[in-house]
């Protein structure tokens, strides 16, 4: 299975879960907290899983599962590894309907949904939210390809 479909597989398990999920949701636990460490966890075991041994992606959103870790997994682990949004050409954002060049690739921040004006982070996960430095875009998951390369800052 390439990277690619690993990623979408893991944006379909979302869109699949993720009503299911928020009713397993603590009492006295915040929501979004919840949901952000559950998609760390499946990240971790769905799509970093596929690099192989002492290979770790960087975190997928902001979650805090340990005092200090983003991770669910090897809270100690430094990334290896990061997962960017490619394409061939320039890419329309949702949002500004203008277009995007994602050069040699753009980070993701979260899988979303878009319904023709705001992005939402709820099902369907067919977009993803990518950045460029100080620049976020809405990009939808058919128009790029995501790929896995050595860890670099952004």
């Amino acid at each position: 299975m390439t990277t690619h479909e690993r990623v979408r597989g893991f944006a379909r398990f979302l869109t699949a879960s993720w009503e299911a999920v928020k009713s397993l949701c603590p009492d006295g636990l915040e929501l979004d907290e919840f949901l952000e460490n559950w998609e760390q966890a499946n990240w971790e075991l769905l799509v970093e899983v596929d690099l192989g041994a002492n290979r770790f992606l960087v975190p997928l959103n902001a979650a805090d599962i340990y005092d200090g870790s983003s991770r669910a997994t090897y809270p100690d682990a430094v990334p290896t590894d990061m997962i960017l949004c490619t394409a061939s050409g320039a890419v329309i954002d949702q949002e500004t309907h203008k277009p995007v060049n994602l050069g040699e690739g753009l980070p993701i921040e979260q899988f979303v949904s878009f319904d023709g004006l705001l992005y939402h982070r709820e099902p369907p996960f067919d977009h993803v939210r990518v950045r460029n430095v100080d620049e976020y875009f809405v990009l939808r998951c058919a128009d790029v390809r995501f790929e896995s390369f050595p860890y670099r800052e952004i």
